[in-house]
């Protein structure tokens, strides 16, 4: 068989011409944007289920000309937040305000410019922008990829800073008129990302959004992106390899496109059926091993509490406290069970009887996620119940 390019790519965001299915995803978002309320949205999912390539779709002109967004109004800026490095508002700002600049002439640029030119730009600087941007009869859409990086919590100077930024943002948000809005993506729920934040004067940041799950294909978009992409390349998957690749993948989209790669280069090989289920099987198995298709890469969490030892992801964490291992113990033996603040308080400072206080439990948990979690802003085994207390979550 002549040797032909694979069609199928994955490990890598695909651009608006690329992206495919998500109709739901896409309707919610392009309809509340449209709406003179326009709400914000908060897209989530795990690893490789097409989040940037969603924001990059959303991004494009002619997109959202074709889904009803007038280019001459509707102003798209998508920041890729793990770009800013050590995040600050002020980088974040003038990030923003770049892009907002790029796309606008006149004295409305110059007005923008003025504001980049400042060495440390304010919210009011960022207030007056949005009074600029309704006088011109503009509307900033910020397309806020890898939202993580922006709460920080490692220390108290860092945790005020993240606080104080999410504030800033919650206003903007139910500012009117709505000449702002945000689109923002991460792996969790809104709701699970302020672990440390959960207390807050006014409403909390997630209420702001509509939440939107990102989800799998569904059976019928993973068969009709197989036979687009096998179009003119003289390679046919049958029946039951197309249930072979989704059946493997569970229709994740990274690991979707990695299965269709395996099989379709293993069959330009001349393989035999059970070589073609073994590409398909191994390149999904090393998926979800690097984190596809999965919140974390760890594979758990275990606990000998005659040895006081702990393992996550088959290694040794060193280095626990008494009251950090405690915690643990505490929530592991309560697994999947929300732990309120004053159980919590008995069990790991017991000998203080009164004036239980959240901020030595906060910084507690924070500190104990930094030593077992995967990736401690992204909690996969400790989880906030906003207003609860935590609870832990078996792998």
């Amino acid at each position: 068989m002549q040797q032909v390019s694979n069609p199928f790519v994955y490990h890598v965001p695909v651009g608006p011409s690329g992206f495919f299915g998500r109709e739901r995803a896409l309707s919610l978002i392009f309809n509340q944007l449209r709406s003179p309320s326009r709400a914000n949205i908060a897209v989530y999912g795990p690893l490789g289920v097409g989040k940037t390539s969603l924001l990059n779709c959303i991004a494009d002109p002619e997109v959202g000309a074709q889904r009803g967004l007038d280019p001459d109004t509707y102003l798209p800026c998508r920041i890729d937040c793990q770009s800013l490095g050590e995040f600050t508002p002020n980088r974040f700002w003038r990030r923003l305000l770049r892009s907002v600049s790029r796309q606008v002439e006149g004295d409305l640029q110059a007005s923008i410019n003025r504001v980049i030119a400042k060495g440390e730009i304010s919210f009011e600087d960022v207030q007056d922008v949005l009074d600029d941007l309704e006088w011109d009869d503009r509307v900033l859409i910020a397309l806020l990829d890898e939202f993580e990086w922006v709460v920080r919590t490692d220390t108290e100077r860092a945790e005020q800073t993240t606080r104080h930024f999410l504030g800033m943002l919650s206003s903007l948000g139910r500012r009117t008129p709505r000449v702002f809005a945000m689109v923002i993506a991460t792996e969790r729920p809104l709701t699970a990302l302020g672990d440390d934040l959960d207390i807050w004067r006014g409403s909390p940041f997630p209420s702001v959004f509509v939440s939107q799950e990102l989800p799998a294909f569904t059976k019928s978009e993973a068969n009709e992106l197989i036979d687009r992409a096998l179009t003119n390349t003289g390679v046919i998957f049958s029946e039951e390899e197309h249930d072979l690749v989704y059946g493997q993948s569970g229709g994740h989209p990274a690991l979707f496109q990695a299965a269709a790669a395996a099989l379709f280069d293993a069959k330009q090989r001349g393989a035999d059926d059970e070589d073609l289920r073994a590409a398909v099987e191994s390149v999904v198995y090393d998926g979800r091993a690097n984190g596809s298709g999965t919140i974390s890469t760890a594979k758990g969490v275990q606990l000998n509490d005659e040895m006081g030892v702990v393992w996550v992801n088959g290694q040794r964490v060193d280095g626990l406290t008494n009251k950090e291992y405690n915690l643990l113990r505490f929530l592991y033996e309560n697994a999947g069970r929300v732990c309120p603040k004053k159980e919590i308080w008995e069990k790991v400072w017991p000998e203080y009887e009164q004036g239980m206080e959240d901020y030595p439990i906060q910084k507690l948990v924070s500190r104990l996620r930094s030593k077992i979690e995967p990736v401690p802003s992204r909690p996969r085994y400790i989880l906030t119940a906003w207003g609860r207390g935590y609870k832990f979550m078996p792998d």
